[in-house]
């Protein structure tokens, strides 16, 4: 056992005390009495971090250790797997004004309490040396170690599933089932055994009396008939796998219709730029955004030029952006929407950017995001191709704002193209948002889609024209 004294050992500069005249005469005031019980409170039946930097020759080192302040008055030091590695009895009490630990069993010095500067730390010092003592968050969670299926569940709704959970450190008092992308949350009590489990896809933790968690293991329960068709339905959607293009239940379409590849939206965080959240989706091995770029300034939050009027547009050599149907310039559309409104453009379509700004060197897309190149576009395009029977710009078109055609958008990758339009360097000013949109790339041709057309074309326009921009990058 460790002695009973809990010493601080810390490394002291020279010049810590003030000196003091021979002779003089200091006033002496008798001490007001304090209030120790906040302290009480806070080191009662807790967990504390002890961390106090000590002097090994010429260098200074923190050193970490975990004690418990119980309630009876008995102080433990343990390792991190919560193993005793000593203790010692202890009291809170006043001396000369200030709360002090002190030991009940030894002639140990008191040791002088104090709470930091938001009361979430205290503060322990002894001959004007401090150490830190902090409370600690789940010290000894529990742990897992292997989660497998013992039996799958004999239908989509029966509980009848198992499971073996391999239970490696902490002392959790309950199984959490976790269910992702819809599946049914269940907990099963400790000792026990985690049977009865319904079908589904689950991140499954241990959990202790504290609320400390595990951390997760992801596992798949599977269910062992599909529609009395004898045929497996290995990401229990209901779909019988001899008929579901989409097995893999951590996709975002996985309870589809079989005729939907499995796509997920899972991989590509949504990223923020000028306040604004976009959403994204998964295509292949890329994340795009699924809508167009609206930002006002560059990655650098340098503000874009915007507000011009048409000579000024046409005339610019800078980066600039526009709203579609903006100012007193003038304006067409053949959409079901009035994109000529410039509220109602800014929300269905984003905004417009010359050329010079895709170029510009501060950049248009958020942190770890890009304009497309041509190269980008064609590997999205012939994934599409891979896996649809359709054109490529019929399942990357939205159904809204498109003008009424033979090809109107089925949107099947959440894409959501919309007829947006372009902001030309004439007289036209804004035209054909119903009938076209046009996106541009970063190097090389970017794409234009027809209302009337299921294919996307390559495009080569003037850099004073305002297109549309989607940023991409490719799955981590």
């Amino acid at each position: 056992m460790r002695p009973a004294c809990l010493h601080v050992l810390l490394c002291l500069s020279t010049g810590l005390f003030a000196s003091i005249p021979v002779g003089a005469v200091l006033p002496v005031e008798p001490p007001v009495p304090v209030d120790c019980s906040s302290i009480i409170d806070f080191l009662d039946d807790e967990v504390m971090t002890l961390s106090h930097t000590a002097s090994f020759g010429e260098t200074c080192v923190t050193i970490e250790t975990l004690v418990h302040f119980g309630t009876d008055g008995v102080a433990e030091e343990l390792d991190h797997e919560g193993n005793v590695l000593g203790t010692f009895a202890y009291t809170v009490t006043e001396v000369d004004g200030q709360c002090a630990l002190a030991s009940t069993a030894s002639d140990c010095e008191v040791q002088l309490l104090s709470f930091n500067g938001d009361e979430s730390a205290m503060i322990m010092s002894l001959n004007g040396a401090e150490a830190t003592l902090t409370p600690t968050s789940c010290p000894f969670a529990p742990e897992l170690g292997d989660v497998s299926v013992t039996s799958g569940a004999t239908a989509l709704a029966n509980a009848d599933g198992a499971l073996s959970v391999q239970v490696t450190g902490g002392t959790p008092v309950s199984i959490e089932l976790s269910g992702i992308n819809g599946s049914q949350d269940q907990s099963f009590p400790l000792p026990g055994d985690v049977d009865g489990v319904l079908a589904g896809y689950y991140n499954v933790t241990a959990l202790d009396a504290d609320d400390c968690e595990s951390e997760a293991v992801t596992v798949m329960v599977p269910y062992d008939l599909c529609c009395d068709c004898g045929v497996s339905d290995t990401d229990s959607d209901g779909i019988c796998d001899d008929a579901d293009n989409c097995t893999d239940k951590s996709a975002s379409n996985y309870a589809d219709p079989a005729n939907t590849p499995c796509f997920s939206t899972l991989a590509c965080a949504a990223p923020a730029m000028d306040g604004y959240d976009y959403d994204v989706v998964q295509i292949g091995g890329q994340c795009w955004f699924a809508e167009n770029l609206r930002t006002t300034v560059y990655a650098d939050g340098e503000a874009i030029v915007s507000g011009l009027t048409d000579a000024d547009w046409s005339a610019t050599g800078l980066g600039a952006t526009a709203i579609y149907g903006e100012g007193q310039s003038s304006c067409w559309h053949s959409a079901p929407l009035n994109l000529c409104d410039e509220a109602v453009a800014l929300t269905q379509l984003g905004r417009l950017y010359n050329r010079y700004a895709v170029l510009d060197s501060r950049g248009l897309c958020p942190a770890g995001w890009r304009v497309p190149s041509d190269a980008d576009w064609s590997t999205m395009e012939g994934w599409i191709e891979e896996n649809y029977q359709e054109g490529v710009a019929k399942i990357l078109k939205s159904s809204e704002t498109w003008y009424n055609s033979g090809s109107p958008g089925l949107d099947l990758v959440g894409f959501g193209a919309k007829a947006g339009g372009t902001r030309y360097n004439t007289a036209q000013a804004f035209d054909h948002a119903g009938h076209t949109s046009d996106w541009w790339s970063s190097v090389g041709s970017g794409r234009t889609m027809q209302h009337d057309s299921d294919d996307v074309d390559v495009i080569n326009y003037p850099s004073t024209y305002g297109h549309y921009v989607r940023c991409m990058k490719d799955v981590d």
